[in-house]
């Protein structure tokens, strides 16, 4: 008897988009030579688009394995096995239309039933339409030389003062609420629980037990949060779809990575409601270690999650130069691992360009390390929290926070962005159209946002256009125009020969050209002056009249 499908026979394996399939692992299914055990295979047609995977059974660990366009065995072969998700997910934004490969397979040999479905992903956001910035449109008289400037926000506004109201729930700012989404907290795997529903649980031990555990003394009375749980270890940000920054003294090594939770969303719902119940696609596990560095002064790790984060957007990060002295910064993140927390009110103190690192008077606690540090005007993030001064001290028979006014003690280092920044590819990279209007073609690509033009053609009219996109499609501006200056002739001004006066010689006879109608006159020579009556007065003369006078007898 044929194994069937879903009545389909299963040498025939065809899924189509927006379909599951009802299957089951059998003794007479296919194995691989590695490792025995039993597979069924899909074909999937795919039309282009957010693609998603689910493998899911009831009676063995699943295990997805996809082969993507053009299938096997040409196409790349990824492997599925979340220890946190059931059922087992595959995502691509944009997956390129073609054929895919799906195999339903086990962890370990296992027989029994599965489902296997296509899914349409959860929309993905793509970047927004570029916006004139200069020169403006259909400006006129642009010099030769030009650059193009245009702007693509992410968020409505700037941050404003300061916004250290802490819990999350207190914090009205959109923008920080849209940053606060992009942050997780690091759990260990001991402090989290698969609730076999789509959920999970974190750990419920309070902030004034960690204390009591780590000094043998509680925190004193004043100390805020004392009855919040603090499951975490470390902070950290998303920067791409599946990318993670954090403190390299937090991850140093794939083991390290693969003992920790990846939690987004972990925060106080009230005063008193900590949420503990996590749904499963805000729970990630360690992919990969990307990078890492710690030394002395360097600080930093960069983790690919098990999966796309779905429903979160990466923050932008800074990429390139320096934020100035005095910036104001805001910081997000889990101290001592407690639900998600905002610090405002603070700004850079110091940056030596040839560190790699800043320092700044932010409000930190240990489990902080790995938090975002964001520019308070542009939304940008500048680094994220390593290292700074002592926690806690006790006073009396309690524990309290060490405290420094705003200028004291040696403030609290971030490690710039800049340092990692070409290990995370830009979220959005701008395509620059530029031509005759009518006939535009594509001059380059950048991820900033703006573009040099040179050795333009006077009196010209130009039309440019700007091109975003991202792992989650493309966006344009409109078509934006400006013309050249003019180049006016100028004509060679006429060589105006030197005047020159001329001395007459001492055989020349000056002339005399200011007399009327054109005439020329010729001066009567001196009479007395011209001894030897040659009508010339020169050194002959002067010589007569030096003889004569050598001769002259004095009177008497």
């Amino acid at each position: 008897m044929t194994d069937v499908i879903d009545s389909v026979p299963k040498e025939d394996n065809t899924i189509y988009p927006n379909e599951c399939r009802n299957g089951a692992l059998e003794n007479s299914d296919a194995t691989f030579s590695e490792d025995g055990t039993h597979y069924d295979r899909y074909t999937l047609a795919w039309p282009g688009g957010d693609l998603e995977i689910t493998l899911a059974s009831n009676d063995f660990d699943a295990y997805l394995i996809i082969t993507t366009a053009p299938g096997d065995p040409d196409g790349q072969t990824m492997n599925v096995d979340n220890f946190f998700t059931d059922p087992e997910t595959y995502t691509q934004n944009n997956a390129p239309a073609g054929t895919y490969t799906i195999w339903a397979n086990s962890a370990e040999i296992s027989l029994g039933n599965y489902q296997v479905c296509v899914n349409q992903a959860a929309p993905c956001e793509g970047p927004t339409n570029p916006t004139l910035s200069a020169p403006s449109d259909q400006a006129n008289d642009q010099p030769l030389n030009v650059t193009l400037n245009w702007s693509a926000k992410r968020f409505d506004k700037v941050i404003y003062g300061d916004d250290d109201r802490t819990d999350l729930y207190e914090v009205t700012d959109q923008n920080l609420l849209r940053i606060a989404e992009s942050t997780v907290m690091l759990v260990p795997m001991s402090k989290i629980t698969n609730n076999g529903d789509g959920t999970y649980t974190l750990a419920s031990d309070t902030f004034n037990d960690y204390i009591q555990g780590q000094f043998g003394r509680p925190l004193c009375p004043s100390e805020p949060f004392a009855n919040q749980p603090n499951p975490g270890d470390c902070s950290g940000f998303l920067v791409g779809p599946d990318l993670v920054v954090t403190a390299g003294h937090c991850i140093g090594s794939e083991n390290e990575c693969s003992s920790y939770a990846f939690v987004f969303g972990f925060q106080m719902i009230d005063a008193n409601t900590p949420k503990l119940i996590i749904p499963q696609e805000d729970v990630y596990t360690c992919g990969q270690l990307v990078g890492h560095v710690l030394t002395d002064t360097t600080d930093w790790t960069i983790v690919r999650l098990d999966r796309a984060v779905a429903n979160r957007k990466p923050l932008d990060i800074r990429r390139d130069g320096e934020i100035s002295v005095g910036a104001d910064l805001v910081m997000i993140g889990n101290p001592e691992g407690l639900p998600t927390k905002v610090a405002g009110g603070a700004s850079v103190r110091s940056n030596n360009s040839d560190n790699d690192f800043f320092v700044a008077n932010l409000d930190s606690f240990e489990g902080n390390s790995g938090a975002v540090v964001v520019n308070a005007q542009t939304l940008t993030v500048e680094g994220a929290l390593v290292r700074g001064d002592m926690d806690f001290v006790q006073s009396g028979d309690c524990m309290a926070s060490f405290r420094c006014g705003d200028s004291e003690c040696r403030g609290e280092d971030v490690m710039k962005t800049t340092v990692f920044a070409d290990l995370i590819p830009p979220l959005v990279t701008y395509e620059v159209r530029f031509g005759p209007c009518g006939n535009l073609q594509t001059i380059g690509d950048t991820d900033g946002t703006s573009w040099e033009l040179t050795n333009l053609d006077p009196n010209t009219t130009y039309c440019w256009q700007v091109v975003a996109n991202s792992f989650c499609g493309t966006a344009q501006s409109a078509v934006f125009s400006f013309t050249t200056l003019g180049v006016t002739d100028t004509p060679t001004p006429t060589e105006t020969p030197t005047p020159t006066e001329t001395m007459p010689g001492p055989t020349e006879t000056p002339t005399n050209t200011q007399g009327g109608g054109g005439e020329t006159a010729t001066p009567t020579v001196n009479a007395r002056a011209d001894v030897n009556g040659d009508k010339v007065i020169d050194e002959k003369d002067l010589l007569i009249i030096l003889e004569n006078w050598f001769h002259v007898v004095p009177s008497k």
